[in-house]
């Protein structure tokens, strides 16, 4: 028969091992989330270049440096250049 020292060492460690693994599995989700934020962030990013290069795209006459340039405007950067 457990005596009440067993038990309270058992349920000591039990307190334990879940408070760890909330902490680990809050730690990981706060990480994960950032991730995802990141990750739309981007995206959002990419939408609005493709967004602002179709009507360039569309009209026949448009060269590659007016695709181009409307990448550059729509993102801020310029990372569209000649490679």
């Amino acid at each position: 028969m457990p005596t009440a020292k067993t038990i309270s060492i058992i349920l000591l460690f039990a307190l334990f091992a879940s408070n760890a693994y909330w902490f680990y599995q809050s730690i990981d989700s706060g990480i994960s989330y950032s991730y995802l934020h990141d990750e739309a962030t981007e995206c959002k990013r990419k939408l609005r270049v493709a967004v602002a290069v179709i009507p360039v795209v569309a009209l026949l006459e448009s060269d590659k440096a007016e695709v181009v340039s409307a990448a550059e405007s729509a993102s801020g950067s310029e990372s569209f250049g000649e490679s």
